[in-house]
C-alpha cells in the first residue's frame, strides 16, 4: 500500500490549536513533518515501541508522537499492543500492509 499524502492540503491532526502563530508554523513546518514521517514509519516493525523508535531518531518521543498520529490516521498503521520498556509502557504498532 503506497499512500501519498497531499501536503499542501494535510489535516492539522492537533486539536485546539487553530490560531494565526499556529496555522503559520503548521503551514511552515509541513514538509520537515513528511520527512520525519516517513522515517518514523520505516522503523515500525510490530517490535519496536514508540519509545525505541524515537531513540533510534534521536528525538524526543514528544517530537514525532505527531507522526504516529499521522500514519495511523492515513491507515498504513494499526496499533497492535503496549510494551514495557525502560519502566514505562509504550505503543507498540505494525505496518496494515504487513497484516
Amino acid at each position: 500500500m503506497n499512500t501519498q499524502l497531499d501536503i499542501f492540503n494535510q489535516q492539522d491532526l492537533s486539536r485546539g490549536r487553530h490560531n494565526d502563530n499556529s496555522i503559520t508554523a503548521h503551514d511552515r513546518l509541513k514538509p520537515f513533518k513528511v520527512s520525519v514521517r516517513n522515517q518514523v514509519k520505516e522503523y515500525i516493525n510490530s517490535r519496536r515501541c514508540t519509545m525505541e523508535i524515537a531513540e533510534l531518531l534521536g528525538k524526543p518521543l514528544h517530537k514525532i508522537s505527531g507522526r504516529f498520529t499521522a500514519l495511523k490516521a492515513l491507515g498504513i498503521i494499526k496499533e497492535i499492543g503496549r510494551k514495557n520498556y525502560k519502566e514505562s509502557t509504550y505503543t507498540v504498532y505494525s505496518k496494515k500492509n504487513n497484516d
